[in-house]
């Protein structure tokens, strides 16, 4: 039987394996360690140019993300009438947008990216990444043109007192959002509710129309009243009261579905109307309204 020398052993086996993965451990956080404080050294070494393209990128990476991941999609549009949540999902700060909404609301308005960060302060690369969004009216863009008499619905640029410029009377029903958008207290969101609200009817058959759009305000409203008319009534096609379904009669100006039951089962108890007074007598008609309504309805 043999003996050992007497010594005992400096580590056991289970010891020797938990220094082993220390040692492995203080290795690999060496790694990692030099291997960011390389990648912070190239930071470093960068140009003002480059870093500043890195910044711009990294804004431009987030509009990606917010226009193919949470389905808010940018399209071309007017800075001068950014809101508050447009604002801040293009990444102004509150402060930004709050210096576009002071400047514009002494009726003023921007006309070039460069005059835009000049209101709000953003940064380069915040400008950089949605300037290329910006849309302005063509009399902006047009150089030649006269401002004064180019824009004829803003105030901002035009003393209707004192000038005796020409203005274009446009067409509401074929006005485009750009049109609408001139007109003072009017902005996005607002040309946007007009063009769904005339597309529902196609089109509108009178001007008094717009005193319903909600959210709009009086001197919106007289505006709109004052620099267009209705012209092209071409794709409006009227209903023939008579014989119209209800579906067909709920989908006319003012009249609600329970209103249309109401004059469908009218019809089928007393006859066909002759007059706008014969739906008068329909006990919710909103007879306020009359005036519009026979605009869109045939006897």
């Amino acid at each position: 039987m043999t003996r050992n020398s007497g010594k005992l052993p400096l580590f056991t086996k289970k010891q020797q394996l938990k220094l082993l993965c220390f040692i492995i451990t203080i290795v690999v956080v060496q790694v990692v360690f030099m291997f960011y404080k390389s990648k912070d050294r190239k930071d470093m070494d960068l140009s003002p140019e480059e870093v500043s393209w890195i910044a711009n990128q990294k804004v431009l990476d987030s509009l990606t993300k917010i226009d193919s991941t949470s389905g808010y999609k940018i399209y071309p549009f007017n800075p001068n009438f950014i809101s508050d949540f447009k604002g801040y999902q293009l990444g102004m700060s509150i402060q930004e947008i709050d210096r576009l909404h002071k400047f514009r609301a002494q009726n003023k308005y921007v006309n070039s990216a460069k005059e835009f960060q000049e209101i709000t302060k953003v940064s380069d690369s915040l400008l950089n990444a949605i300037k290329g969004y910006f849309k302005f009216p063509d009399w902006v863009n047009n150089k030649k043109t006269d401002y004064k008499k180019a824009n004829p619905y803003s105030n901002a640029y035009v003393d209707f007192k004192s000038t005796k410029a020409t203005i274009e009377i446009k067409d509401f029903n074929t006005a485009s959002l750009e049109d609408l958008m001139a007109l003072p207290g009017i902005g996005e969101a607002f040309a946007e509710r007009i063009i769904i609200e005339r597309n529902k009817f196609g089109g509108f058959l009178s001007l008094d129309q717009v005193d319903d759009i909600w959210g709009l305000s009086p001197q919106a409203i007289q505006n709109v009243k004052k620099y267009f008319v209705i012209k092209d009534v071409s794709s409006i096609s009227k209903v023939k009261i008579n014989d119209a379904s209800l579906n067909e009669i709920s989908k006319l100006p003012y009249l609600k579905y329970t209103i249309s039951k109401e004059i469908v089962i009218y019809r089928s108890k007393f006859g066909d109307f002759k007059t706008i007074e014969d739906l008068e007598k329909v006990n919710t008609f909103p007879k306020e309204k009359s005036n519009i309504i026979k605009l869109y309805i045939e006897f």
